[in-house]
């Protein structure tokens, strides 16, 4: 939450919860203006900032950058 708003947002909220995978955020590069953020889960930390990062652009119009990775780690449940 503080880092949404240092970048200057104003109705910052939880946006994604995840568990056994990865996931990331992006942004656009350029402050300023509405945009969107995105999310993306993937089975890797790259493959979830490379989604995150097309989805973005594609989404924005313009360049994205990871804002956020992470990913958890697996749990196994036996019956």
């Amino acid at each position: 939450m503080n880092k949404c708003k240092k970048m200057g947002g104003l109705e910052c909220r939880i946006a994604l919860a995840y568990s056994n995978q990865c996931a990331a955020m992006a942004y656009p590069k350029a402050l300023g203006g509405k945009k969107h953020l995105t999310q993306f889960n993937g089975p890797s930390r790259q493959e979830a900032e490379t989604g995150a990062i097309r989805l973005c652009a594609s989404m924005n119009g313009e360049a994205c950058e990871a804002t956020y990775s992470n990913c958890t780690e697996p749990v196994l449940i036996m019956p």
